[in-house]
């Protein structure tokens, strides 16, 4: 276990360095790797130019995969380099990044363990490690991600907000629908949290975007008109976000007409609310013969349940002038009915209506985003609650940006 030879070999050490000893402290269960470099000159860590060592720093430790039980620390005292442009400067050495006290290998388990268990406290007790210590790997590798990523051109964008606390404490998220991972995060859910995002877009990035997908929120909609120039991406109003509005209509409407059924003794409303908000092509056999009779039906929930349907439709239509039509026909039916909660979906539609019919053209949703939702609420769990937007961001960023986090 004391022979430099095995130490050379997994460290992968290359002339000038080499190992000077191994101390082990049996009881501590602890290995101590010491590390010098020969005489000579070395790289200056800015420019690479071989350069005439001047002096050394202090020790320094790093803290490197086990062996066997034992904990492993390396040991070197830093040279430092009189470099003719940069002056004197300490050398980069090939075993860990500059400022970090681990070992890069040490480091890339420590985020597979992150990776893996998708929570510090998991990858803190795996590793050996504090909280604080894991915490600062994973944020080094998001900031090593960020640097590496290459300015890709994102067609299609999907903004949406996360809470991440209570009290209506969020988060704003920007996804690339295209590659499927989240492309950043800003606190809050304001028109300056989304217009942060998208004015970190490169000249040539911002003209690349096609369309941006989100829902209805109106501080979205005017970040995404002021951070683009004119005439700027197509804005997709998400079509679940639409029906849903169309969903809690029906849901009034329904529990109004059950209240005055009921006081005739008639309970045919009664419970069916989760049925009505199935698709008839999705409806389960048990509702059938419920839906089948209210269907035959004279109640408003019904002529209400089978104006949703027919909104549905608006996203199966070929292209946008034949869903403006579609529209049009469907507001017109809906006005005539005179039902005045549905009437208000139809003028928020209406005032709306080149944002929600432009999926048509562009046919992308926020539903990507939302199914990241799991993931997120996952990390949002394990970190038992977080204290700021910034910090709930980075394991964010970690697990669903697509990040290079290796050192």
């Amino acid at each position: 276990m004391t022979d430099p030879k095995i130490y050379t070999s997994l460290l992968r050490l290359q002339q000038p360095w080499y190992i000077s000893r191994i101390d082990v402290d049996v009881m501590a269960e602890e290995a101590h790797v010491f590390i010098g470099h020969h005489h000579g000159q070395l790289p200056c860590s800015t420019c690479g130019m071989l350069c005439n060592v001047r002096d050394h720093g202090d020790e320094r430790v790093w803290r490197h995969l086990d062996l066997w039980q034992a904990k492993t620390f390396l040991h070197a005292a830093m040279p430092r380099t009189d470099c003719p442009k940069h002056g004197v400067l300490t050398v980069s050495v090939p075993w860990a990044e500059p400022l970090s006290r681990f070992s890069m290998a040490f480091e890339g388990r420590v985020i597979l363990a992150l990776k893996s268990t998708k929570t510090v406290e998991g990858a803190r007790a795996i590793m050996k490690i504090s909280w604080d210590e894991a915490r600062g790997i994973m944020e080094r590798a998001v900031v090593r991600g960020l640097m590496r990523r290459e300015e890709l051109v994102m067609p299609h964008l999907a903004a949406d907000e996360k809470s991440y606390r209570k009290g209506r404490q969020f988060v704003t998220l920007l996804m690339d629908l295209d590659r499927g991972c989240i492309y950043g995060t800003a606190p809050g859910n304001s028109r300056a949290s989304l217009e942060t995002l998208l004015n970190s877009l490169t000249k040539q990035q911002k003209q690349g975007v096609e369309a941006i997908a989100m829902d209805m929120h109106e501080p979205y909609r005017l970040a995404a008109e002021s951070a683009f120039p004119v005439p700027g991406p197509a804005i997709v109003h998400d079509r679940f976000h639409v029906v849903a509005h169309m969903n809690k209509a029906l849901n009034d409407v329904r529990i109004a007409e059950a209240a005055e059924l009921a006081e005739g003794g008639f309970r045919d409303l009664i419970g069916t609310r989760q049925m009505l908000l199935y698709g008839q092509e999705n409806l389960p056999k048990k509702y059938q013969a419920s839906f089948a009779k209210l269907k035959k039906s004279k109640l408003k929930t019904a002529t209400v349940h089978a104006q949703k349907e027919i909104l549905r439709d608006l996203w199966n239509c070929s292209g946008i002038r034949e869903a403006r039509r579609h529209f049009k026909l469907w507001a017109t039916w809906c006005r005539k009915t005179n039902i005045p909660t549905v009437n208000k979906v139809v003028d928020m539609i209406e005032s709306r209506l080149e944002d929600v019919i432009s999926y048509c053209k562009h046919r992308i949703s926020t539903g990507p985003l939302e199914g990241m939702n799991s993931i997120i609420m996952a990390i949002r769990r394990a970190g038992r609650g977080y204290r700021n937007a910034e910090i709930f961001g980075m394991p964010i960023m970690f697990v669903c940006g697509g990040l290079n986090l290796m050192p």
